[in-house]
Order: C-alpha cells, then structure tokens, then sequence
C-alpha cells in the first residue's frame, strides 16, 4: 500500500497536469473533477483517484495470494497466513501490510480457480455450502472410493458404485 500523502500528491499532479500542462502548476479548474472521472462513453476522460488504483490492486494480490500455487504465494502463505488466517502479529513487510486488509475480502468470497483441477477436491471440497459427500450423506468409510480430484471428474454425472450398493 502507498503513502496517503503520495498518493494525493500524484492526484494533484494529475490534475495540474491536465489543467495548466505542467505539475507544478496550479490552474483554476473550468470542469468539474467528478465530471473528468466519468467514463469516456460518458464524456469523462475515465480517470480513476491513484487510491483506487492501489486499492485495487492490493486486492488482486491478495487473491493472487489465497488462489495461486506459484512460489511467492507459497512463501507469503507459510510466512503470513496460520490455519487459514492471516497471522496477528505485525512483521515488517514492505507488501504484507497492504495485503493482509484485504485477505478478509478474498476469504469471504467464492475462491475456486479450477485451472487443471488438479487441486480441486471435487467430492470433498465446498461448492454448495456443504461438500458432496456431506450433502448426499455418503459415510466416511466410502470416501475413499471417490476419485477426490475435479481433474479426474467426468462432464457426465457418473456416480461411483458405492452409491448405488448404499441405495
């Protein structure tokens, strides 16, 4: 995350900048701001606040960080998240400090990034509020019978065996 002050000083050197053609010069405004920062379709020339922007992009990382299994990930993950949470103890981190506002965002939503399914636990992962083998009431002794990976689920509804010996 940027320094407030930063960020404010940029918006005012972007502002300067389309008034007077210059940062360092401060001209009277003849449009509103509000209007500058509509869309293009909207006759704006579609300008976001630099807080925004950061916001934002604090919030890709942290889904970059809670979905993807590339080595920074890994390492921010072992480092800053414990059970699941994101540890409560202050590290000094140039990038953490930033991130971990958000995680509580990224942990509240929907996080399946399917990809290869090869780290998706198609019987035993939650996609309807409870995982399958939960919500069919399918007994602990027969999950092993389930292939577990979404990469290795059928399009198909093919339903293991077992399922029918229970019924």
């Amino acid at each position: 995350m940027w320094p407030c002050k930063l960020l404010k000083k940029i918006d005012s050197w972007i502002k300067n900048f389309i008034w007077s053609g210059d940062i360092l010069t401060r001209k009277i405004c003849t449009v509103s701001w509000n209007f500058m920062c509509r869309s293009w379709a909207a006759g704006g020339l579609d300008l976001k606040s630099t807080r925004t922007i950061n916001e934002s992009l604090m919030l890709q990382l942290a889904w970059k960080l809670m979905s993807e299994h590339s080595p920074w990930s890994q390492l921010l993950r072992q480092r800053y998240i414990s059970n699941g949470k994101p540890i409560q103890h202050y590290v000094k981190s140039s990038v953490w400090c930033g991130i971990k506002e958000h995680i509580g965002t990224v942990a509240a939503s929907p996080l399946w990034v399917v990809g290869t399914g090869e780290n998706i636990l198609f019987w035993a992962d939650n996609w309807l509020g409870e995982p399958l083998l939960d919500l069919l009431q399918i007994a602990p002794h027969f999950h092993d019978s389930f292939d577990p990976k979404w990469q290795h689920a059928s399009l198909q509804w093919c339903c293991p065996t077992v399922i029918f010996q229970i019924c």
